[in-house]
């Protein structure tokens, strides 16, 4: 279950970085569907310059920050980070980069594909999410969102009495 909600946290947080009004070109709204559960949304904040995120490193290779957006807490999220760079690389290099870093630091890349990276740290239960579009003989845009879960003040099994 817990996997499964870092997953919809990650595919939100990438939706509304594409589909807020700033960001977008053409946007429609979303629709209401009864079966995804109700979450807030509060407007993010624009990022003038890259912040460092821990367990994962910064690619080597040639990119420009073009935007970056910090997302509010909600009850499960303390806050998510979103960036999107040019990247003067191949898409492959790119991913295949991140994926050995973030093996390197042991994170689970359970929900990971050849062109998308979702993983968790499984000691802080932090997650994110990496791929690349708009692929070009230029380069590509990549997406980075690290979304920082709230710590559990509950002790897992104990039953006060």
């Amino acid at each position: 279950m817990k996997g499964k909600f870092l997953l919809l946290n990650t595919v939100i947080s990438c939706i509304m970085l594409n589909t807020h009004p700033v960001n977008a070109q053409h946007t429609k709204p979303l629709q209401h569907n009864p079966e995804l559960p109700n979450i807030k949304v509060s407007e993010p904040k624009a990022l003038a310059s890259k912040v460092d995120l821990p367990d994962l490193p910064d690619f080597t290779g040639q990119v420009k920050l073009e935007r970056g957006l910090l997302y509010p807490a909600n009850e499960q999220v303390e806050q998510t980070y979103a960036f999107i760079y040019q990247a003067k690389e191949d898409p492959t290099r790119i991913i295949d980069w991140y994926r050995t870093a973030l093996n390197m630091y042991k994170w689970d890349l359970d929900g990971s594909t050849s062109k998308a990276i979702l993983g968790t740290n499984p000691r802080t239960g932090n997650s994110c999410s990496i791929y690349c579009d708009n692929e070009g003989t230029a380069g590509c845009k990549l997406h980075i969102s690290y979304t920082f879960m709230r710590k559990s003040t509950e002790k897992s099994g104990s039953v006060n009495y």
